[in-house]
């Protein structure tokens, strides 16, 4: 079977299992066209067919839709449903999977198209429809391999797992509770969650090599960054350090989105860990309080200066406070209850509106944390 959603078409796919069997779903999104990718393609045809896999979801972005052309046009041989969802090349990638549900029995793993795999995929038999199943992982640095032990590591590694349906259309929830668009590091909030969820299951037949291009050096994670964060609509706050500010508080309200799937001693620890875990050396937190009080006295002279109260370089110097205050009120945080001014004053940006929803999610699950547990 093809099924072919349009791009002007806001469908959503539901993924069907056609039998009562444990089953796969492979999610490829495509953004390199035939002529750089062509190979990747082939692969990826010949790894569906030696594996259990029940549909190929494909999220269409490559130049003219040349993926659709290819996998509808060519006599191909595959052993799956192919469904293919056509995006704009501009839209951030879990957005787009916004679109995609699973039926019962289900389990989704994603491959890009500019990484590399090699063997084949099946379904534990000893897997429940809460069994999370890892894989090999390998880091590629430069041409250099790096076997992963760490089952929960890297950030992004619950993406690159085999996720039962309750866990993946409870993360399409969780993108559409925040509007539709969230940041970059949605997976490195996915990864903290599902790392709780049980049993944790590990596959030996498959390995995925992720290419660690943007993360390779301090120089290329920062740039990069920079640019996701960007991107996200943070505008004159796009800093690498909002862009972790806005991780640390995504990662706590995504853990209380998926807290009923774990145990609440699992929870606190969890949530007690990460937020000690966001936490920079003291230092800096010395240097934005030193920051704040500077930029206060300024703001103090231009008070008694004539026509400057109001002025653009008052505005700038309002911005930076308040800017500094966000980071610092994040860094001081020890409880998860401490989030909610941090959110109110987030709210308070009037260039951040484009972000308004998401911090309105943030916003509802720190409340159920605080009804919860008050004090």
């Amino acid at each position: 079977m093809i099924q072919i959603i349009e791009e002007n078409d806001d469908s959503d796919l539901f993924v069907m299992n056609h039998d009562i069997k444990k089953n796969i779903v492979i999610l490829f999104p495509m953004t390199r066209g035939e002529d750089k990718n062509i190979q990747r393609w082939q692969k990826l045809i010949s790894t569906v067919n030696q594996s259990n896999v029940t549909a190929l979801v494909l999220i269409d972005k490559t130049p003219f839709h040349q993926a659709t052309n290819y996998f509808v046009e060519k006599e191909i041989e595959i052993f799956a449903d192919i469904l293919i969802i056509q995006r704009p090349r501009t839209e951030p990638i879990h957005d787009s999977q916004l679109r995609v549900r699973l039926k019962d029995n289900l389990w989704i793993l994603q491959l890009h198209d500019d990484d590399e795999w090699e063997g084949y995929l099946e379904i534990p038999f000893e897997a429940t429809n809460n069994s999370i199943v890892k894989t090999n992982f390998t880091v590629v640095n430069n041409g250099l391999n790096t076997r992963v032990s760490d089952p929960n590591w890297p950030d992004c590694r619950s993406i690159f797992s085999l996720l039962p349906s309750k866990v993946w259309n409870r993360f399409v929830d969780l993108i559409i509770a925040q509007g539709g668009h969230v940041a970059g590091s949605i997976d490195s909030s996915l990864n903290l969650a599902v790392s709780l969820i049980r049993p944790n299951l590990f596959y030996p037949h498959f390995t995925y090599f992720y290419d660690n291009r943007h993360w390779g050096s301090r120089r290329l994670s920062k740039v990069h960054l920079v640019q996701l964060t960007q991107e996200d609509g943070w505008g004159k706050f796009a800093t690498v350090d909002i862009s972790l500010v806005s991780r640390a508080i995504d990662g706590i309200a995504t853990l209380i989105f998926f807290r009923d799937l774990y145990s609440e001693a699992e929870f606190q620890l969890q949530t007690k860990n990460w937020i000690r875990a966001t936490k920079p050396h003291p230092l800096r937190i010395f240097s934005r309080r030193v920051e704040i009080l500077v930029l206060r006295l300024f703001a103090k002279v231009l008070n008694i200066i004539p026509g400057q109260n109001s002025s653009p370089l008052r505005a700038f110097l309002d911005r930076s406070i308040l800017y500094r205050k966000i980071l610092l009120s994040t860094w001081v945080a020890f409880e998860v209850n401490n989030y909610l001014s941090i959110v109110k004053l987030l709210m308070q940006v009037e260039f951040l509106k484009i972000l308004r929803p998401r911090f309105i999610f943030w916003e509802s699950q720190l409340r159920k944390n605080e009804m919860r547990n008050p004090g």
